[in-house]
């Protein structure tokens, strides 16, 4: 998604949360859902349907509590509050070592609990609303991800292999390899999930070592051979029995 599609979404995501966030009675907090639903929103997407699925039913808990704890513990003491965001922000920087497709999900959690306690709410807000808008958010979030992806859940794995195809570096083939392993395709690619082999298009299979000049004139050797053998069956001349039944025949 990008360009001013990005932008609709975005603009959809924050107005659409705040207001639900005033009907459903979190006040001030709707603010703090907003902001939210932002962050998750940059976490949520990246991938085929169900494998973003798969990674919101962790993200999503952990997300509403590194939004509501710290400012809940804050209103309790400050500096247990800032050990605790300071411990939330270290692991949303490990995160992104589990894989490429990791960093914004160790950027939205690490955003979203700075921003959860550091925003300034006007007036004052239950625990309840604390912990209600980072739920709202969440939950709006993965119901717009279904419906972004369920037209075609597995969009984004054939355009990673179809790049990886036709491209043949060494980036997008690694990226197909991430897409198709965590989309498990089972319809249109004939079988269960496996590893796909790019083809690239210099050789057979992306990869392999290009072949020396000795292989090349060992290939172009065996070719001749077989030429010559096929003219030499051609041009054998008949044998003389055959010639003996035709004239007994005549």
């Amino acid at each position: 998604m990008k360009g001013p599609g990005l932008l609709v979404v975005l603009l959809v995501v924050l107005g659409g949360v705040s207001g639900l966030g005033f009907l459903l009675g979190l006040g001030n907090a709707a603010v703090l859902a907003a902001l939210t639903a932002l962050f998750c929103l940059i976490a949520a997407v990246g991938g085929p349907l169900w494998a973003d699925l798969r990674l919101l039913a962790w993200f999503a808990p952990a997300l509403i509590l590194a939004v509501g704890v710290p400012r809940l513990l804050g209103a309790v003491s400050q500096w247990a509050a800032i050990g605790l965001l300071v411990a939330i922000v270290v692991v949303a920087g490990l995160v992104p070592v589990l894989g490429p497709r990791f960093v914004t999900v160790g950027l939205g959690l690490g955003m979203a609990s700075l921003f959860g306690y550091g925003f300034q709410l006007t007036g004052t807000a239950s625990a309840g609303q604390i912990l209600g808008a980072p739920a709202i958010a969440v939950g709006v979030v993965i119901l717009l991800r279904v419906l972004m992806g369920a037209k075609d859940p597995a969009k984004p794995t054939r355009d990673a292999l179809a790049d990886a195809l036709s491209t043949g570096t060494s980036e997008t083939q690694v990226r197909a390899a991430r897409l198709w392993l965590a989309d498990r395709p089972r319809r249109w690619t004939g079988g269960g999930p496996r590893r796909p082999v790019p083809v690239s298009r210099g050789h057979g299979v992306a990869g392999d070592p290009p072949e020396t000049s000795g292989q090349q004139g060992n290939r172009r050797n065996t070719r001749r051979r077989h030429g010559r053998s096929r003219q030499a069956g051609r041009s054998r001349p008949k044998p003389r029995c055959a010639e003996r039944r035709r004239t007994g025949a005549a």
